[in-house]
């Protein structure tokens, strides 16, 4: 069974009411494939992703009341990570978030499984494989 992968975006997406398109839903996995490719040291047993629409429209239900208050998690799989990212005056673009996670990796130690700066959405991110095969953003 392949893990699933929805992403935080989806729940800013959310916000204007709308699912993401079948051609960002795909970017976004592409994106995130490439990521977890350049994890240091290479994973041996890295598992493939799917999009998770069942999230997304997860997400798309939170937003829907407009309210900060976090989701649930024992409503999630529990397998899913969640990360959070607000945009307040104009919706992003989901994979300019997903490389501003990724840019936070020259601020991870693998050695010492520790950050100098911000760095814990990369770890989450690109990490699935270590013991979180879904996530959801």
């Amino acid at each position: 069974m392949m893990p699933a992968l929805s992403i935080l975006v989806a729940l800013i997406w959310g916000v204007k009411g709308q699912n993401l398109s079948q051609e960002l839903r795909d970017n976004i996995t592409e994106f995130h494939r490439k990521l977890r490719e350049g994890v240091q040291p290479n994973a041996s047993n890295m598992m493939f992703v799917e999009y998770s629409v069942d999230l997304e429209n997860y997400a798309i239900q939170w937003t829907a009341n407009c309210s900060d208050s976090v989701p649930d998690y024992k409503m999630l799989p529990q397998d899913v990570q969640r990360v959070q990212e607000y945009a307040y005056n104009n919706v992003p673009n989901p994979v300019e978030i997903l490389s501003e996670f990724a840019s936070q990796k020259v601020h991870y130690n693998f050695t010492y499984n520790n950050c100098s700066k911000r760095c814990n959405d990369y770890k989450i991110v690109s990490h699935v494989c270590l013991g979180y095969p879904d996530i959801f953003i």
